[in-house]
């Protein structure tokens, strides 16, 4: 739906391109109603757009207007700093001073905001719809832009899908400077690195880089570059727009780029070596590169002592095999490998059976798809009633599914196992369906012998995967033993860690 969403405006955005005014690729002219009548028809009239005329000098010499669209600048700021300057001391500094009025009032008069000047048309609206003001001034062959963008946000809020008990309880927001500031706050060095990158295509929503100086690898940074000059999208929505841009494999259910909404684990992440995306109007930071066994890396980890982290996560990493491999494991002993089952379970299973219309596989594939509905439904649904939605339902469901005769018991139990340990890996939602339907497919045909097949294709298949020229399975293959023991499948104590080491140099040990 997102694609075709990002399609639909990237035609229309071409289209806009073609109907474009001329006035917009020419230069200032020193005519002030000419200006005004280009900046009228590059606009179309539209009804946002705001003139403030003003004159400055005793004898009311020098006429200028100011021209911005309403609801992105703060006019209250506007009046009292800028226009305020030009009428009370602007006049006077103009009439004792030979030099142009661009220069002298945008180097003596306005002392608020970044000052800019503008040769063009291009560069003005480009100034305007990213909320500065331009000032025109009579006789001026060019233009000044403020930066007096109203900052409309939230105030900061606590992670939702990365939520915690220990550590900050900060995630990003949707301005862009705020999210800087939250990482500058972690990482007060003049080490770190923003730096500022504008599309060469499509509209020029600027996206920021940030990174540590000498911990970067600077392969992985120049790779990044070539592929962020190498998109070709009309608009950025979101940094997920980045991703699936500038992804190794894009089509490919494992995540190669990782995503954020934690100001800590952004900056932990950049002190390891690694490069942090942000974008204006994303509450969402993207890093760069990810490995497979980060998925299960919590930030939490790093906030509990170093025992109940690793145990924490070697929980979640077995419940990934669990909810994974569950349902197909049981679809495989029921139909191919009854003899692996104890007399008396299989006897068990076999009377729960009994009745049931469906083979076992059939079974299993409806009531996983009938789980995933209800998932679905508990987080879409509004949040007052989401989780009333997921429990009650699987609750009312399962009860009236084994009671009509409709699945057996103990495949409703295998179910809901395989649902509460997927939880546990929520952000895996992808490559869980992904393995699951995989190993159910084959478990109903080969039975065992499909497990095989499968975790074989995909091994392979993850062990040729990069991420920006870095083994996506790092540090296991290749094996980095330095790296494995400290912060992979457990965590040591924080004295025994190294964040100050890029992932070239652990690949390398």
């Amino acid at each position: 739906m997102k694609n075709h969403f990002n399609n639909y405006i990237d035609s229309a955005l071409k289209q806009t391109e073609q109907q474009d005014d001329p006035d917009i690729h020419t230069a200032v002219d020193k005519s002030l109603e000419k200006n005004r009548r280009s900046l009228i028809r590059i606009f179309n009239g539209s009804v946002d757009t705001t003139f403030k005329d003003f004159v400055m000098g005793a004898g009311e010499s020098l006429k200028g207007f100011a021209f911005y669209l309403s609801g992105l600048v703060d006019e209250d700021m506007l009046a009292q700093h800028v226009l305020r300057a030009l009428l009370q001391t602007g006049g006077r500094i103009l009439e004792n001073s030979a030099a142009s009025a661009v220069d002298i009032a945008s180097e003596r008069v306005i002392s608020f905001g970044q000052v800019e000047k503008a040769k063009h048309f291009q560069d003005v609206v480009h100034a305007v719809v990213n909320g500065r003001v331009a000032i025109f001034l009579e006789g001026c062959n060019r233009a000044i832009t403020i930066d007096l963008e109203k900052r409309m946000t939230r105030s900061i809020p606590t992670p939702t899908m990365e939520a915690s008990v220990f550590g900050p309880h900060q995630s990003f927001v949707e301005s862009v400077k705020i999210n800087l500031s939250l990482v500058r706050n972690i990482l007060r060095t003049p080490r770190l690195i923003v730096e500022k990158y504008v599309p060469k295509h499509g509209i020029k929503t600027p996206i920021y880089l940030v990174y540590l100086r000498g911990i970067i690898d600077t392969g992985v940074l120049k790779t990044l570059h070539n592929r962020l000059d190498a998109m070709e999208t009309e608009l950025i929505l979101d940094t997920t727009t980045i991703r699936d841009l500038v992804s190794d494999k894009p089509s490919f259910p494992f995540n190669t780029i990782g995503v954020s909404e934690r100001p800590d684990k952004t900056a932990a992440k950049i002190m390891e070596g690694k490069i942090a995306i942000l974008a204006d109007g994303s509450p969402m930071a993207i890093i760069i590169p990810y490995f497979f066994m980060e998925e299960f890396h919590n930030a939490e980890d790093y906030y509990m002592p170093a025992f109940f982290a690793s145990f924490s996560r070697l929980v979640r990493i077995v419940s990934f095999i669990l909810t994974i491999s569950i349902v197909p494991v049981y679809v495989a002993m029921a139909t191919f490998h009854q003899e692996m089952l104890p007399l008396t379970l299989l006897i068990t299973a076999s009377a729960s059976r009994e009745g049931i219309p469906f083979p076992t596989f059939v079974e299993a594939l409806v009531m996983t798809f009938v789980f995933d509905i209800l998932r679905e439904a508990g987080v879409r649904a509004p949040r007052p009633v989401g989780q009333t939605i997921s429990f009650i339902g699987a609750l009312i469901i399962g009860t009236a599914a084994v009671d009509a005769g409709i699945v057996s018991a103990p495949m409703v139990i295998i179910i809901a196992l395989t649902g509460v340990t997927a939880i546990l890996n929520y952000h895996m939602k992808n490559i869980i369906i992904f393995f699951r339907l995989a190993l159910l497919f084959l478990c109903a045909c080969f039975g065992f012998l499909g497990i095989e097949m499968v975790s074989i294709v995909i091994l392979i298949r993850l062990c040729s995967i990069h991420s920006f020229g870095m083994p996506y399975l790092s540090p296991v293959v290749p094996l980095n033993k330095k790296g494995l023991l400290k912060d992979t499948f457990w965590r040591l104590p924080t004295k025994w860690l190294s964040y100050f080491s890029s992932p070239a140099k652990q690949n390398d040990s």
